[in-house]
């Protein structure tokens, strides 16, 4: 699958924790008493003033809604609708992702993406009972200039249409791929953008839970959003209690040592972490951890042991992501 498109086609199940080696109990409250809540003002990245969304978002302050309908009345819905589906352009485990146009007033149209989830190839209950509705409730709750916008959603008992943001430059992981390297100036205005996005976020409670360069996308060289919330969650219940998470989430790269360990986590906390090595990857164009193996992994983290940078990263910045 293009690399630019992977995240419209990010349907996952979540991975079993089964089976996984547990740390012993001091190392249990020893990590538990690290991941201290976020003071963000501590980051020194006070979100920039307010991004302006583009004029004709200004002009659409409604959140997305799920439209539900019967199989047979898609087709005629999205034609009444103004949404044409082309051609596919990535493919996922139970999804697929074809470009798209909607018509705009004046005979204009925009581009778009469309996510489409089968729930008919899906294995498991778990994804299409629990974590597909939890997708789509979060999707239409949120609405940020540097979150990919979510327009609308089809539903049918066999299918889901989400119709978004189309994000043409690519994701940031690609960027810096073929870019080879970032100015500083670049890394330090998506960065602010990225926290920016996530501070929103849980500002309303809500955790991505899979912070990653993949999932930043780029509308322009100045302008980043962050996407894919295949496992985001709400992060307290309806009595207010905070929840904490215990299903692995992410990649093994991102992963905080308590996630890696399979010690429940502060989900929040967790963003936080993954925030540090997406700036690390811009910083230093590579990854702190690259080691497959976990225990390795953790050892390193413990021991702040970033692999060598491919560029000097200032004393500064190497405290603010330690």
């Amino acid at each position: 699958m293009n690399s630019h498109h992977q995240y419209h086609s990010k349907c996952r199940s979540p991975r079993s924790d089964q089976g996984r080696e547990q740390p012993p109990e001091k190392d249990r409250q020893r990590l538990q008493q690290q991941r201290q809540p976020v003071n963000w003002r501590s980051l020194h990245v006070s979100p920039p003033p307010a991004s302006q969304p583009p004029p004709e978002c200004q002009q659409q302050h409604n959140k997305a809604k799920i439209v539900e309908l019967s199989d047979d009345a898609l087709p005629g819905t999205l034609v009444t609708d103004g949404y044409q589906l082309g051609s596919t352009v990535g493919y996922g485990s139970y999804s697929k992702v074809r470009m798209a146009l909607k018509s705009l007033p004046g005979n204009k149209t925009t581009r778009l993406a469309c996510k489409v989830i089968d729930k008919k190839r899906v294995t498991g209950g778990s994804y299409v009972r629990k974590f597909l509705p939890r997708e789509l409730d979060v999707l239409c709750a949120v609405r940020h200039p540097h979150v990919v916008r979510t327009h609308r959603i089809y539903a049918t008992p066999s299918i889901v249409h989400v119709f978004m943001d189309y994000c043409e430059s690519g994701d940031l992981l690609s960027h810096l791929q073929n870019a080879k390297t970032m100015p500083q100036w670049q890394a330090h205005t998506f960065f602010k953008q990225i926290c920016d996005a996530v501070e929103y976020l849980h500002q309303k409670d809500i955790s991505h839970r899979d912070i990653k360069c993949e999932n930043v996308l780029l509308e322009s060289m100045r302008h980043v959003k962050l996407a894919d919330f295949g496992f985001a969650r709400m992060c307290s219940d309806e009595r207010g209690r905070r929840l904490m998470s215990q299903t692995y989430c992410g990649s093994s790269s991102y992963a905080a040592p308590e996630v890696l360990q399979g010690i429940p986590y502060d989900p929040k906390a967790y963003d936080v972490w993954a925030l540090g090595v997406v700036l690390y990857v811009m910083l230093a164009d590579t990854m702190p951890y690259p080691h497959s193996n976990r225990q390795q992994i953790v050892a390193n983290q413990v021991a702040k042991k970033f692999a060598k940078p491919k560029k000097p990263v200032s004393r500064d910045a190497l405290r603010l992501i330690s």
